[in-house]
């Protein structure tokens, strides 16, 4: 039995056909980073060639007019100005990981140029994409909510309003406006003495960027993807990640630089797990509704138990190539891999 959401998607995707894709992608091999901090590369974010590959395979099966591709922000914006009037007459989608440049709301650029073009642009609004990745605010937001959340505090030169963890509480050192665990490495767990705030400085200084402090969970992790398209939302399923086959409990351990990095973690269906309770799908479904994503999404937990889980991030535009949480969670719908790249077309229409 297919699901809705194949339902929806091949309800819809017959348009398809008509329309003109334009990917904007950085890959790894073709930009420059104009920073690196000193122990991260942020061209992490980016695709290597082969993952770049994926991404075209995938939208090059869903049987589109066209598609042209662009590997940075620049070459996009120029070829968009230079055709304005030809591409009044054509039928457009624009699908964007580009993020070039460092800091608050790069990841925000092409949405709000498609915007002010008239463009169709999957996923989320260029507000939405920026305020997913304030962790600090996206964490207040939901804790004001009554979402369960851990305690997080921010440090940018000091301690926000003076508000900073309690003495010997654990806490995970994350820079705030990073995805793939850039920025946090084997010493990012700490327990809390006021001796920290030099090394919290120091981290703060290098990142150049508000370091935010986040209450850590010892338990399980799992990521909850959900797909949004108007008033039509559907949860996939929770996906669990865990550092061995034979241990689906993370414990005391996170997934840093290097475990991203080097792909050093595995997949497993968290519904199957004891400590998977069924309203983390209101859940899920509240959040993406309390920050106004849209498309496809993910939603991340950190779990101790089955009554006690805690949102520890959120993604707008997560990574959905072979090895991600989303191509997993589409499997386990027993939906084909096309049907992703669908769904990320059809949040632009």
């Amino acid at each position: 039995m297919k699901s809705s959401l194949y339902t929806f998607i091949e309800s819809y995707s017959t348009q398809l056909k008509d329309y003109t894709l334009f990917i904007v992608c950085n890959t790894k091999s073709t930009t420059n980073t104009q920073r690196n901090y000193k122990h991260f590369d942020i061209a992490t974010e980016y695709l290597s060639d082969i993952e770049f590959e994926q991404v075209i395979s995938l939208f090059d099966q869903c049987e589109l007019k066209n598609i042209e591709i662009f590997q940075n922000e620049y070459s996009f914006i120029d070829y968009i100005l230079k055709h304005r009037t030809q591409l009044d007459n054509e039928k457009t989608i624009v699908y964007s990981s580009a993020q070039s440049g460092t800091g608050a709301g790069r990841k925000s650029l092409i949405p709000a140029f498609c915007q002010l073009e008239n463009l169709p642009c999957t996923g989320s609004n260029p507000y939405v994409v920026s305020l997913c990745r304030q962790k600090y605010h996206v964490n207040k937001l939901l804790e004001a909510s009554d979402i369960p959340v851990p305690r997080t505090f921010i440090y940018n030169n000091g301690w926000l309003f003076n508000s900073k963890p309690l003495p010997r509480q654990e806490i995970l050192l994350k820079p705030i406006y990073e995805s793939a665990s850039i920025g946090i490495d084997a010493n990012s767990l700490k327990s809390y003495t006021d001796e920290l705030d030099a090394e919290i400085q120091i981290r703060n200084s290098e990142m150049q960027q508000p370091i935010i402090a986040q209450e850590f969970i010892e338990g399980y992790e799992a990521e909850f993807p959900i797909y949004i398209n108007q008033s039509n939302i559907f949860p996939l399923f929770p996906v669990g990640l865990s550092l061995s086959d034979n241990e689906p409990r993370m414990g005391r351990n996170f997934l840093d630089y290097e475990r991203i990095y080097f792909d050093q973690y595995n997949f497993y269906d968290f519904r199957e797990n004891e400590n998977y309770n069924n309203k983390m799908v209101s859940i899920v479904k509240n959040v993406a509704l309390l920050l106004g994503m849209h498309g496809l999404c993910r939603i991340d937990f950190r779990i101790i138990n089955k009554n006690h889980f805690y949102i520890t991030d959120v993604s707008t535009n997560p990574h959905f190539i072979s090895h991600s949480s989303i191509h997993y969670a589409f499997k386990l719908l027993g939906l084909p891999e096309t049907s992703i790249a669908k769904s990320i077309l059809l949040s632009a229409l």
